[in-house]
């Protein structure tokens, strides 16, 4: 069991277009390949430095990174356990 904060989404895949935001977190995967932070605030940190802003020709914005739809969840987060 995790111990400190982790960067986890609410994918199948963390890294692809295949995600489902309304999964409930406990089906969320930790992001691989990412470290475990002591804090949140340093997770959060890392998120926001891999997710940038993008703007389109016609004026549209959005998030683009392989983290944008991460969350940094503690370890003994109640809502990680099953049912």
């Amino acid at each position: 069991m995790l111990e400190g904060n982790a960067q986890q989404c609410p994918n199948i895949n963390c890294l692809s277009c295949e995600s489902d935001p309304q999964a409930p977190i406990r089906k969320w995967n930790r992001v691989p390949d990412t470290q475990e932070f002591e804090y949140k605030t340093d997770c959060e940190r890392a998120i926001s430095d891999e997710c940038h802003p993008q703007v389109e020709e016609d004026g549209k914005s959005y998030l683009e990174g392989n983290l944008c739809g991460a969350d940094c969840i503690a370890g003994d987060d109640p809502r990680l356990k099953p049912n």
